[in-house]
């Protein structure tokens, strides 16, 4: 037996003939036209209908947006005040803008109660 290890040659691949190097490009086209069916089914996007109904139905409900605001102040409820006539001004100012929030002022320790759409009367520190 034989011990001693000779190193890989590696051919030149300048020295590969015509029929050698022929059938290797003509392989690389093969896989490439063949992977390219696979590669456009996985890679094409499902175009699905809108349901047009729902975000009509969406537009027409009013959302309400409910906002607890507390100030705990040495002069809470001046601030209180201050802060709800400023809302009030710019809710009348630009009605659109202020038209989805529910904002409800209390000051610490106290709960100004309002009732949502259900009825169930709600305070920030329940």
């Amino acid at each position: 037996m034989d011990t001693s290890t000779e190193p890989a040659v590696i051919p030149d691949i300048s020295k590969l003939t015509g029929r050698t190097r022929r059938p290797i490009i003509a392989a690389y086209w093969v896989v490439f036209f063949l992977a390219l069916p696979i590669w456009w089914y996985t890679t094409s996007i499902e175009r699905l209908s809108l349901p047009s109904a729902r975000v009509r139905l969406q537009a027409k409900a009013e959302l309400r947006f409910p906002v607890d605001v507390e100030i705990d102040t040495p002069n809470a409820s001046l601030v209180a005040n201050e802060t709800q006539i400023k809302l009030s001004e710019w809710s009348r100012l630009a009605p659109l803008r202020w038209k989805g929030l529910d904002i409800n002022i209390q000051t610490k320790g106290t709960c100004n109660t309002r009732s949502d759409d259900m009825g169930i009367s709600q305070c920030g520190n329940s």
